[in-house]
């Protein structure tokens, strides 16, 4: 894919086979307001602003009062399934005066869903590791398995996803959310870019 294969950190559809739906909570960011935060250097703003999409739209899925339908609820409280739109592409190209089907429009973009990706992630591993998590991980798992068999899955894929995100992400940084990933498992089930 054009955008460096970063889609989702589980599965797209919003059911699966034990029979859960949810109710995916989206954001948007302003990729021209972000790439500006990126290139300024204000990478600080840049990841406060990535992990407060991941707090704000987690909340929203696990708060919200969904009684028109006990399915969506229950599959809201296992996946905390939440997603990223990304507007403004056009913009940010204009201003730096390149064109969709340059390979420096391809570049920059996925340098920006590098950066995304990886305090998205950060985020929700942070969100895992609070007082509590695994044990709450456990009960939000329920019949569909060890919460550590979930922090496994979720460590093959980043495994997977790492590739993507080396060329544009401090490595340091990366190998700690690594590190923590695989230790505390990230919180969102589904965590997918629009």
């Amino acid at each position: 894919s054009k955008t460096g294969g970063f889609t989702h950190s589980g599965h797209v559809d919003n059911s699966d086979e034990r029979g859960y739906a949810t109710s995916c909570n989206l954001g948007s960011f302003n990729i021209h307001r972000m790439l500006c935060l990126l290139e300024s250097g204000n990478e600080k703003d840049f990841t406060r602003h990535a992990q407060t999409a991941v707090k704000f739209l987690t909340h929203v899925s696990e708060f919200a009062d969904l009684q028109c339908s006990e399915l969506v609820q229950s599959g809201n409280y296992v996946k905390a399934a939440i997603g990223v739109g990304h507007m403004n592409l056009h913009g940010a190209l204009l201003h730096r005066g390149l064109s969709y089907d340059s390979e420096e429009a391809r570049e920059l973009f996925r340098r920006y869903l590098a950066n995304i990706t990886l305090w998205m992630v950060s985020e929700s591993v942070t969100l895992a590791a609070k007082p509590g998590g695994r044990k709450r991980g456990d009960q939000r798992m329920g019949d569909i398995g060890l919460w550590s068999d979930i922090i496994q899955d979720q460590t093959n894929w980043f495994k997977t996803l790492r590739p993507h995100l080396e060329p544009y992400v401090d490595n340091i940084v990366l190998n700690k959310v690594e590190s923590r990933l695989r230790e505390k498992g990230m919180w969102n089930l589904s965590l997918i870019h629009i």
